[in-house]
């Protein structure tokens, strides 16, 4: 049995609600429809620990009548034994979970100093250098408007000897922006030779991600009475003409591997220092931001493990019909070629400070980092 996936992002359930039994089960043979049909995780966990997630699931059965936020609840307990740090199940914009909350890890280095705003950057004085301080707090999309001018301030700081970029608390977003980044300090596009992508390709996999799309634009733009960037209308139908024209078709599985770089990255164009400043809450695009760095050879990580949260990407959106709660399930795995696996642990920092603001370390500390 097939199910329709796509959802209505002008609706979404207000409060929680009792469900009965049957609903409760409806619920959960879409939750696994959507598993088995949209999510590349299958092919990426081994078939018995993936068969007992699934048997766990479809052996939930309420002995009486549940919250939403309870089932909930439960789902994403049974769901957290899949590696996957974007794997959430929400209610409203509560996020749910007992082992997800016993998980996180309070960050302990300082806030972000563009916190507030999508960027900013501040001089400040260390060991009689002006140090440019590059705060990054999310990544909306590319498009937007709060990019505007980032590129060309980014391409103004490569004189200066070193360049500190405060990742602390950015929870991602898309990093197109960031890539581009890094491309101007490299003097040259950023290589991918590093990076294995998997991909599930499919209607349902192509309609949880247009969801996802779909909210972006209503809660963004449309429900504002604005008119959405063309390019990210432009993706949301690309996604809708694709789910469209794999309708009745199986999953398939696409690898994407860059061919090696022909040359390593000896003489980027920015010649100086990089410091980039993490903690426990620097996830998904912002943990790429800091492995996008660290492919300079002068970048040197300061603060605590990021939270984890890279190798599955291209989120989808999955509404419950019933309980309406909400499942983020990834379109992608992302393996590093060399092997290290990051996701629910973090990627650890080169030089490690805590319970103390890290910018201030290193600026007292600039010659040693």
């Amino acid at each position: 049995m097939s199910y329709d996936l796509s959802l209505d992002p002008k609706t979404s359930a207000n409060s929680d609600r009792v469900l009965s039994g049957e609903e409760v089960l409806q619920d959960i043979k879409v939750l696994i429809y959507a598993l088995e049909n949209a999510y590349p995780a299958v092919w990426k966990i081994p078939a018995r620990e993936w068969s007992q997630i699934i048997s766990k699931l479809e052996n939930l059965r309420p002995s009486q009548n549940i919250s939403s936020r309870d089932l909930g609840t439960i789902l994403a307990d049974v769901l957290w034994e899949i590696p996957d740090g974007h794997l959430k199940v929400r209610l409203t914009t509560e996020t749910l979970g007992e082992k997800l909350r016993t998980h996180l890890r309070k960050p302990s280095t300082g806030r972000n100093i563009s916190e507030g705003q999508v960027w900013k950057i501040e001089n400040h004085k260390a060991d009689s250098q002006t140090i440019p301080v590059v705060g990054i707090s999310w990544f909306p999309q590319s498009s937007e408007a709060h990019w505007n001018g980032f590129l060309e301030e980014i391409e103004r700081l490569i004189s200066f000897p070193t360049i500190v970029f405060d990742l602390r608390g950015n929870f991602g977003g898309d990093d197109s922006k960031s890539i581009e980044m890094m491309s101007l300090l490299l003097g040259k596009p950023l290589e991918f030779d590093w990076l294995r992508d998997i991909v599930c390709v499919s209607t349902e996999a192509y309609t949880l991600q247009a969801n996802t799309y779909s909210k972006i634009i209503w809660n963004g733009y449309t429900s504002k009475n604005l008119t959405p960037p063309d390019a990210l209308a432009n993706e949301l139908a690309s996604f809708k003409d694709k789910a469209v024209a794999l309708k009745g078709k199986p999953p398939e599985k696409e690898i994407f591997e860059s061919s090696p770089a022909q040359e390593k990255i000896s003489q980027p164009k920015y010649s100086g220092k990089i410091v980039v400043l993490i903690d426990s809450e620097t996830s998904s695009s912002g943990e790429w931001t800091a492995l996008y760095l660290k492919r300079h050879p002068n970048t040197v990580l300061v603060g605590e493990n990021t939270y984890g949260m890279i190798h599955f990407g291209n989120s989808g959106t999955l509404r419950l019909p019933n309980s309406q709660l909400e499942v983020t399930l990834c379109m992608k795995i992302n393996e590093l070629t060399d092997g290290s696996f990051y996701e629910k642990t973090g990627i650890p920092a080169d030089i490690t400070v805590k319970n103390q603001d890290s910018l201030t370390h290193v600026l007292s500390n600039l010659i040693s980092t």
